[in-house]
């Protein structure tokens, strides 16, 4: 009997997964979710090693059809969200918290003048609602040395990485006894997961792992709960394209799909969607496999059909998925419920840190350190964003044009900040920039209009060496809740803290300069 294994991570690292559908030359852009190859290769790995001649006997199993990696999604307050839906439009001019919305896929309609509502990466639904949630990335800037191009110029590129904080929620689904315990053995504590690894990035916090009962489906609470006459909707989970009866890729194949609701005359009335070019890797072979054009997670269709589309049959469909590389974690799709009710979208805020979590060794102190440090960064945070807004409205924040300094030289700081954010040495290697920046100019008696570098200097550096509390404007803080500041929030995270203000001084600045 297959059951599912739900597991919940939090990358205390920054975490990145490359996006190759997305990613150009320079620059490497990341998943904002962890997909099920990303989790299939860490399990594979591991079990090479805890069972180790016992591993051929299962080689075949961990990586067919008999277990199923799904991706892991944002996992938001106690709440599993799903990819943000598409078919959306909304009036870009209105502005407030609950927004009114309109739903495409329903009729085809929208009022002249909407365009594509701003949804996030993952949501979820309540009262005619929609509640979305954005994830947060940064990048860092690298030069490969020992690469250089043809005129001996140092090849400069981009990494994207989700920024540490993150909580994500996933699925294994596995039908052997034995093989889950050995999951779920390995399954503890640390894992690190994507991209450069060796350099620090991926570590992940293992917060809950568990089988769950044997007619648990997944995001069931967002699924149709009754049959279903001649209409439904129909929502992708995760990216999907199928196989026709004569093997070519298709975006849905309606027969089978026809077949499988027990339905006639199935067609697809409206839908939104759009489309990702997938690609892999195969390690046996060595080589790239070739690419599968899919319909991206988050497309939506309203099928039509003739009969009753029974929940049994949808319910079926939900549980095996649809299409090809279903084992991992393509192809799973949702019937909705309640779909053509909705009418709104709100914006919801990503928590950092997790007030609930519980700690790993049941220490009350410790319980209480991480809510006293929980509490004091809202504080800083809260502050920052009354700082930025209250400067915005007197329009005298980061002057870039009025330091006067041309684009390069901006996009070089603003590089450089973004690189050393997570550095502990990063606020002495920018002042060793500044310092060799204005060296530099001073030997060349550069008197170019925009060129002078150390207006730029006299701004960051205050806001780096004095405390950020002064820099905000905000209350001391001694202690809280009985312990000092000082064992609630490090130095490397305040230097953090202390660039991420001002960067987004500097995005206000850019922003200001837009007409």
């Amino acid at each position: 009997m297959m059951k599912y294994i739900r597991y919940i991570v939090k990358n205390d690292e920054p975490l990145r997964i490359a996006d190759d559908s997305t990613s150009q030359n320079g620059q490497t852009v990341t998943l904002r979710y962890i997909p099920g190859t990303t989790i299939r290769g860490y399990i594979v790995n591991q079990l090479v090693y805890t069972l180790g001649e016992q591993f051929d006997k299962y080689k075949r199993d961990l990586i067919s059809g008999q277990i199923v990696y799904m991706n892991a999604y944002l996992y938001e307050n106690n709440r599993e969200l799903l990819p943000s839906p598409k078919g959306f439009y909304e009036d870009k001019t209105v502005v407030t918290e609950k927004k009114e919305i309109q739903n495409v896929v329903i009729n085809g309609e929208f009022d002249d003048g909407n365009k594509r509502a701003g949804l996030g990466k993952f949501c979820y639904f309540k009262d005619q609602c929609i509640y979305y949630y954005n994830v947060e990335t940064g990048s860092d800037m690298k030069i490969l040395i020992n690469k250089r191009k043809q005129d001996d110029k140092q090849n400069v590129f981009r990494n994207e990485y989700i920024t540490s904080g993150h909580t994500f929620v996933g699925y294994i689904k596995v039908d052997d006894e034995e093989l889950a315990k050995a999951i779920l053995e390995v399954f503890q504590k640390n894992i690190f997961l994507g991209n450069a690894r060796s350099q620090g990035l991926g570590k992940c916090r293992v917060l809950d792992i568990k089988e769950m009962p044997e007619d648990f489906i997944p995001y069931q609470e967002y699924a149709v709960t009754d049959d279903a006459e001649n209409t439904c909707y129909m929502m992708l989970l995760s990216n999907t394209a199928m196989r026709d009866n004569r093997g070519e890729y298709v975006g849905l194949d309606l027969k089978y799909l026809e077949e499988k609701l027990g339905v006639s005359n199935l067609r697809i009335e409206y839908c939104s969607t759009s489309t990702v070019n997938v690609k892999g890797y195969n390690r046996a072979w060595g080589s790239k496999i070739p690419s599968i054009t899919m319909y991206e997670q988050g497309s939506v269709f309203k099928l039509k059909f003739d009969g009753s589309a029974s929940l049994e049959n949808m319910l079926k469909i939900m549980q095996s998925g649809l299409g090809v590389r279903k084992s991992e974690g393509f192809g799973r799709v949702l019937f909705l419920k309640d779909y053509e009710n909705i009418r709104f979208k709100m914006e919801e805020k990503h928590r950092a840190e997790d007030f609930t979590q519980e700690s790993p060794n049941g220490n009350d102190m410790q319980d209480l350190k991480i809510l006293a440090s929980n509490y004091y960064k809202k504080e800083i945070i809260q502050a920052m964003q009354e700082k930025i807004a209250k400067e915005m409205q007197e329009d005298k924040a980061f002057s870039v044009n009025a330091i006067n300094l041309n684009n390069s030289q901006i996009g070089n700081v603003r590089g450089l900040l973004e690189a050393n954010r997570y550095d502990a040495y990063g606020t002495e290697t920018i002042k060793r920039y500044f310092a060799h920046a204005m060296e530099k100019e001073q030997n060349t008696n550069v008197q170019k209009q925009k060129s002078s570098i150390k207006a730029l200097k006299d701004t960051i550096l205050p806001i780096l060496d004095q405390p950020l509390e002064q820099t905000l404007g905000m209350k001391h803080f001694t202690k809280i809740m009985g312990i000092s500041v000082d064992e609630l929030i490090s130095e490397e995270e305040l230097q953090r803290m202390k660039i991420d203000y001002i960067l987004e001084l500097m995005k206000f600045d850019n922003r200001k300069g837009v007409k």
